[in-house]
């Protein structure tokens, strides 16, 4: 399998699971790219709706609305620019206040500016993890 972030085929760890949460049980390929870590899905399946139906958890959730004080919305730009790429005295200071552990995750993948990120239900990932345990 082919790393759909680095393009690496080498020497990637393959894991199996199956569906659990509507119960079809269907099984799905998952590799770990042994170059960049990321855990992709092998084949994306054609329909996507057995699996994403419309009354998904996502699809419901709406998401807490930003800050609307431009105050506010500065010092949370530096605390999570801090968080992700370890630059600011300002952002350090904050994340030692209030720290935002998941964004703090993010300074090991070594992301740039640039970087684009694929947000993954958290719910989904861990019980995807259970699975491999």
């Amino acid at each position: 399998m082919k790393c759909g972030i680095c393009d690496n085929s080498e020497n990637n760890k393959m894991y199996e699971a199956q569906e659990m949460m509507f119960g079809y049980r269907d099984k799905f390929t998952y590799f770990q790219c042994s170059k960049c870590r990321c855990l992709q899905i092998s084949k994306i399946p054609a329909d996507m709706t057995k699996y994403y139906p419309l009354n998904y958890s996502s699809f419901s959730q709406t998401l807490p609305s930003p800050p609307t004080n431009p105050i506010i919305k500065l010092l949370k730009k530096n605390r999570d620019n801090y968080a992700i790429f370890n630059k600011g005295v300002i952002g350090k200071l904050l994340c030692a206040i209030f720290p935002y552990e998941n964004l703090h995750r993010l300074s090991r993948a070594k992301l740039s500016k640039n970087s684009r990120i694929l947000d993954v239900e958290r719910a989904a990932f861990y019980m995807f993890l259970e699975k491999l345990v």
